[in-house]
């Protein structure tokens, strides 16, 4: 039988996540060192928004050794593969839905400003309406001079480049046997893929009062966007 899983466990079991997530999607180590070269050096506070198994945050402290992580997310079960490998001095971690987080931060404990703010495949669960709410609170808790980056899944501009990016897509993941699969319920204020344009996202960047937006990084159906709070 199938288990039932939250958006982002994607797979039935959180020990098959590390391994699963590299067969599902392609080039993700060199995403994730593309999203660690996105946060300045100068970076000593750094929030990692559903964080799942800790594969961010520990990028960034190989790249950032005297810094500090905060690491949220809203699965036990993957929350505990990130607290078995990231350093405890170091790591902060916060069980709970960013989505409410972007709404209610009062319910959670409070997080002091921070000089970055990263994610990886996490927000595409949420809806745009609740991906541009998100942005604002990320603002608000950034430093002036602060910035943000999220690594995603994309939707294509048009159906040439859809058409392109689910070939390739299918292409790489028959090349490599996934873990078993779970069926992904709604959970909170995430739900299954509400994937975006870049364009789209960029747009709710700038609307929430980011500078400087981009898009960094691309993989045909995964980039990088984000943003700098003014200085």
């Amino acid at each position: 039988m199938t288990s039932t899983i939250r958006p982002g466990e994607v797979f039935a079991s959180a020990q098959d996540f590390d391994q699963g997530i590299r067969a599902l999607v392609p080039h993700y180590d060199e995403m994730l060192t593309a999203l660690s070269l996105c946060v300045p050096p100068t970076a000593q506070r750094i929030l990692d928004l559903g964080g799942g198994t800790g594969n961010v945050s520990l990028r960034l402290l190989q790249r950032f050794p005297q810094a500090q992580v905060i690491l949220m997310d809203y699965s036990p079960a993957m929350l505990a593969q990130a607290q078995a490998k990231l350093p405890p001095a170091q790591t902060t971690l916060i069980a709970g839905d960013f989505g409410e987080w972007a709404l209610y931060p009062e319910r959670f404990p409070a997080i002091e400003p921070v000089d970055a703010c990263v994610s990886a495949l996490a927000i595409h669960h949420l809806s745009d309406n609740m991906k541009g709410q998100l942005f604002r609170q990320i603002l608000a808790h950034l430093r002036p001079g602060g910035c943000f980056w999220n690594a995603d899944p994309v939707v294509a501009p048009h159906a040439y480049s859809a058409a392109l990016y689910q070939r390739v897509r299918q292409a790489c993941s028959q090349a490599h046997p996934l873990p078993e699969r779970g069926q992904t319920q709604p959970y909170g204020y995430s739900a299954p893929d509400q994937l975006t344009t870049v364009a789209k996202q960029l747009d709710l960047l700038q609307a929430a009062g980011f500078v400087g937006v981009d898009v960094v990084w691309q993989w045909f159906g995964f980039a990088i966007v984000g943003g700098h709070v003014p200085g």
